[in-house]
């Protein structure tokens, strides 16, 4: 039961993403900033968290495998959200929104390495599940 909460967060964040970006820009109210940098923020959350869905000995085993596993789980999803968005009415892909969903899920994937590096300094124990 333990796993299945740590993962849900990650499939949440697809959850309200896929949402976000079935309506027509007009519907969507968006913060007035670039959204290269929402995009890089949202999926770097999505890369944070899908690295719960690993083990331990898997991220102090191969740590550099693990992120790169991670950014490329992110980075399907983005293409797949791109993809989805072109047949949205008022909507289109972009490949600069993709480059930013793959650039926040590789920051995301990197602070989740080292958010868990902290803890286990400082002697938090986590859940099998975390990059800990």
């Amino acid at each position: 039961m333990k796993k299945i909460i740590l993962r849900l967060p990650a499939l949440i964040i697809m959850g309200i993403s896929w949402y976000l970006s079935s309506g027509t820009l007009e519907t969507v109210q968006l913060p007035s900033v670039s959204d290269k940098l929402i995009h890089l923020v949202c999926f770097a959350g999505l890369g944070f968290f899908w690295t719960w869905w690993f083990k331990k000995e898997y991220w102090l085993q191969s740590p550099l495998k693990q992120i790169l596993y991670v950014t490329l789980i992110v980075a399907a999803y983005g293409l797949v959200d791109e993809i989805h968005q072109y047949f949205v009415p008022g909507r289109y892909a972009s490949a600069l929104d993709w480059l930013a969903d793959v650039a926040g899920g590789f920051l995301g994937g990197i602070a989740g390495f080292v958010g868990a590096l902290i803890l286990k300094k400082i002697g938090i124990k986590s859940s099998d599940s975390l990059p800990s």
